[in-house]
């Protein structure tokens, strides 16, 4: 039930050919899968298995918090986390909140610019007096 991303954002575009095949080589070699995210590859296990199922068992089982009390909120800036933000959907509470500088289709509820915008997001929520 994990996976190993290999990220390559650092890397010179001459480069990435030959990392793919790399990853390639060991996911076929070792009877995994690749998924292709944004500017990395994640190699898993051949199961039905993604961010979705991730965060449903986090919830459930690791911090006890799947019930209607509970407000889950995940953030992601990869397609590989539409997984968890239609988990998030599905649950009927919660949000899901993309962090891209481009519009482009998602399942999440919110999106949000950048990295610091996040950071002001989970310091107003931090100071939230509830």
């Amino acid at each position: 039930k994990f996976c190993c991303s290999v990220h390559f954002r650092n890397s010179s575009p001459d480069s990435i050919g030959d990392i793919e095949a790399i990853v390639r080589d060991v996911v076929e070699a070792k009877g995994l899968q690749m998924k292709k995210g944004r500017k990395v590859f994640e190699v898993r296990p051949q199961i039905t298995w993604n961010k979705g199922h991730a965060l449903s068992y986090l919830l459930n089982t690791v911090f006890k918090l799947a019930d209607e009390e509970s407000f889950p909120i995940y953030l992601g800036d990869d397609k590989t986390d539409e997984d968890a933000f239609a988990k998030i959907k599905e649950m009927g509470t919660g949000c899901g909140i993309l962090v891209s500088t481009v519009v482009k289709p998602t399942v999440a509820s919110y999106s949000v610019r950048e990295p610091r915008d996040v950071l002001a997001f989970l310091e107003k929520l931090a100071a939230w007096d509830c």
